[in-house]
């Protein structure tokens, strides 16, 4: 893996982890939370150096350990760092194939009828969708994700890096979207 997407993976591991917890980790007590919460959910003890050093609270030209980065991507139920890694690495490769849109999306004020948008989130899961006005779409087409062809939704707001919140006409309920790691748009007709 290139540097650049290394660096970026990394990146999103660490936020991906503060997603986990629903916090940002910014004091020695966040880093021991952490610890914690690794040791509770898949039995490993991580020293909280080793966790300052990654989260960049300590200055150091150090590069982490792909074992220690594994640590990390299983506690977020990858099965190691690598298997994290494809998972960030084809969402990036994504990103730079499209233009990105603004990174919010008022969705009555910036879209029109019949755009289509790309909406990514982690593991792999990625939904076109048809605006068809009012705040309402319909999936267009979809991968890895219970959300299904024809399928429509509303939906009002979208924010790059956020969950994304839909009530989803047929089954008359709230779904989330990248609810760890968040979303990231792209317009397609562009």
């Amino acid at each position: 893996m290139e540097s650049e997407t290394f660096k970026y993976a990394i990146k999103c591991l660490c936020s991906d982890v503060e997603k986990s917890l629903g916090c940002r980790l910014s004091s020695p007590s966040d880093f021991d939370f952490l610890r914690q919460k690794v040791f509770e959910r898949i039995n490993v003890l991580v020293s909280a150096s080793t966790i300052k050093r990654l989260w960049g609270y300590v200055s150091t030209d150090v590069i982490p350990r792909k074992s220690t980065l594994s640590v990390f991507a299983r506690f977020l139920g990858y099965i190691d760092f690598d298997h994290y890694c494809t998972s960030v690495q084809s969402a990036y490769e994504q990103i730079q194939s499209y233009p990105v849109m603004t990174g919010r999306i008022e969705v009555d004020k910036d879209l029109r009828e019949n755009d289509c948008v790309r909406i990514l989130w982690q593991p792999g899961r990625v939904m076109d969708v048809k605006y068809l006005g009012s705040g309402r779409f319909r999936i267009i087409h979809a991968e890895k994700t219970r959300l299904a062809v024809g399928d429509c939704f509303a939906c009002h707001l979208i924010i790059d890096g956020e969950p994304m919140y839909l009530y989803h006409e047929t089954l008359r309920s709230i779904y989330v979207c990248g609810k760890t790691s968040g979303v990231i748009t792209q317009r397609l007709n562009d």
